[in-house]
């Protein structure tokens, strides 16, 4: 009976620490982005944690031990759904400093790159008088000369 007690302490005192930072983070939208950024982590290991126990019982049951989760650690880098790609996140950008979701991802489009000219500009098709005299001249000049 003295364990249950303990337990129903320790979940009151979890709710008021957890509502009393819901209620902080209520009035500003920077601290509510923290806020479920670290729920999501807590969730993230708290499935992790009872992926494992359940593990755990069923090796037991069957005579072996096996406990990866007590070996890494919980706060490894390199454990969790994360590295196994078990999440549905694909680009990685929703847990970042971007706070961007899959599907803004893929709402992004490229700019509209215009169209590229076809052929030569038109100032070398059609060069300015002045410049098809003087060409015109230096040629009958030099041809004239016979050198």
């Amino acid at each position: 009976m003295p364990g249950s007690i303990d337990n129903q302490l320790q979940q009151s005192v979890l709710h008021v620490n957890a509502l009393g930072v819901v209620h902080s983070a209520d009035n500003d939208p920077d601290a509510a982005q923290i806020l479920m950024k670290h729920l999501n982590l807590a969730r993230k290991e708290m499935q992790l944690l009872f992926e494992e126990k359940s593990k755990n019982k069923q090796d037991n049951l069957s005579g072996g031990y096996s406990s990866a989760f007590s070996s890494k650690g919980c706060y490894d880098s390199d454990s969790g759904p994360e590295s196994e790609g078990a999440n549905d996140i694909v680009f990685g950008a929703s847990g970042s400093s971007a706070y961007m979701s899959d599907s803004d991802i893929l709402s992004i489009q490229a700019p509209p790159v215009p169209p590229k000219s076809v052929g030569r500009p038109r100032e070398n098709r059609f060069p300015r008088m002045f410049e098809y005299r003087r060409t015109r001249c230096k040629k009958v000049n030099w041809n004239s000369d016979g050198t």
